[in-house]
């Protein structure tokens, strides 16, 4: 009886066990369990939740997100005044809030709103575009002070296209040429140069200044090298004659066939039976009105321009030394001379007749006129005289009625000091002011340079 009592006790116990642990596995496996029709228990494994494959923007409480913004220009530069407009890219589309809020790092450079950025003054500033929640784009800005163009043309047809501005002055460095015979030897054209005005008649010079579309203008020259009669010597060519009795511009050449041209010179000529030696390079080639010297060359002899009675203007480089004798004699039309800084001589005779000049420069390096230099130039009207001229010969300013004004470059001392021979009588006459950088104590006659024009004190 003892014994039975024991196993009936241990059976009871281990039903209890049994079914406490079937509720356990109950309550642990609701989802992934369950009983088959005869109640047996069928374990089902945990499903794993694994997130989408997608690029859906993030939700938070059904909410998208901003995930980026972006600017069309990243960097740009721009003139005082300017504006120009930013456009922003807010991703991704459908995002919920694409409110962004724009900003300047220095709004004295440039100011912004709205996307539209306006410059100030010169200087950099970054524009930022930001999301509010802070995703960010950035432009960099860069101004600069306005720009004026000036339109440059050569033979009528636009060339090149020159800025300048405040900063430097509204002045301009003209554009480069290429291809002119100073440069090189074989070219058969000289540049002519840059001008302010489409007749050639106001040169480009290192004061003028420019407004907006402002134009200069520039011209080609043939140089007709197969015109000019030349002899060689030691390795130098002197031009002896010319030949083209047609063109009105004669551009004489630093070269000729590769050889450097050292003299204007003179030849020899029959006429109506009488040979005429020396008879000038350009004697009587009435034809002329304008002769260009280019740089190189050293003489100019005896008779070369002599009787060029249309010739209107000469420049005269700073690479002539000596201007001999009857040079321009008779260029009865001549207006404008230019005397390169190198002549130390002017020869007899050399303007003799030239009764359209009113007003020439004598440089620093002159220390001789010679004999009738300037013989009846009646229409002179002033001279400017360096402290360097040491002699006036004979009659170098006789008949130079118009004569009333000598800007001399000395003072008092230094005028009675040079040898002025006789039949001078009417530059001895005229008014002789003489030069001071500052305003003289004593009053008199004085002058000076301001933007290189002669000013009186």
């Amino acid at each position: 009886m003892k014994n039975f009592l024991s196993i009936l006790l241990l059976s009871v116990i281990c039903v209890f066990c049994a079914i406490g642990l079937t509720a356990c596995d109950l309550l642990s496996n609701t989802n992934n369990s369950s009983y088959n029709q005869n109640y047996d228990y069928v374990y089902q494994p945990t499903k794993t939740n694994k997130p989408a494959e997608t690029t859906k923007p993030v939700e938070t409480n059904n909410t998208v997100v901003v995930t980026s913004v972006s600017l069309d220009i990243n960097n740009k530069i721009v003139t005082m005044d300017e504006s120009f407009v930013l456009t922003v890219t807010v991703l991704p589309e459908n995002a919920t809030d694409k409110t962004v809020t724009w900003s300047s790092s220095d709004t004295s450079v440039a100011t912004v709103a709205n996307g539209t950025v306006t410059a100030k003054s010169q200087g950099n500033t970054t524009i930022t575009v930001e999301s509010n929640n802070g995703k960010t784009a950035t432009c960099t800005v860069k101004v600069t002070e306005p720009q004026i163009a000036v339109s440059a043309y050569i033979d009528g047809t636009l060339y090149d296209t020159v800025y300048t501005s405040e900063s430097a002055k509204y002045k301009i460095t003209p554009p480069a040429v290429e291809g002119d015979i100073n440069a090189n030897p074989n070219s058969n054209k000289y540049f002519y140069g840059w001008f302010l005005d489409s007749n050639f008649q106001t040169p480009l010079n290192d004061d003028c200044t420019f407004t907006q579309n402002s134009k200069i203008y520039a011209k080609w020259i043939t140089v007709y090298t197969n015109s000019f009669q030349y002899t060689v010597s030691n390795g130098y060519a002197t031009i002896t004659g010319f030949s083209n009795s047609t063109t009105t511009v004669v551009v004489v050449p630093a070269y000729i066939n590769s050889f450097p041209v050292s003299t204007i010179g003179y030849g020899s000529k029959y006429v109506n039976g009488r040979n005429y030696n020396p008879y000038g390079a350009f004697q009587d080639k009435t034809q002329i009105r304008t002769v260009i010297i280019c740089d190189g060359i050293q003489t100019i002899e005896k008779n070369a321009f002599k009787n060029c009675n249309s010739m209107k203007e000469i420049t005269i480089p700073n690479s002539v030394t000596s201007i001999g004798i009857n040079a321009f004699y008779g260029c009865s039309s001549l207006t404008s001379v230019t005397i390169g800084n190198s002549v130390t001589s002017i020869g007899d005779h050399a303007f003799y007749g030239c009764s359209s000049l009113t007003c020439i420069t004598i440089p620093d390096s002159v220390t001789s006129i010679e004999y009738q230099a300037f013989y009846g130039c009646s229409g002179l009207t002033c001279i400017t005289i360096p402290d360097s001229v040491t002699s006036i010969g004979e009659h170098a300013f006789y008949r130079c009625s118009g004569l009333t004004s000598v800007y001399y470059k000395g003072n008092s001392e230094q005028w009675s000091n040079i040898a002025i021979d006789n039949f001078n009588s009417h530059l001895l006459s005229a008014t002789i002011y003489y030069y001071s950088e500052t305003a003289p104590k004593d009053g008199g006659n004085y002058w000076h340079y301001v933007d290189n024009e002669i000013v009186l004190w």
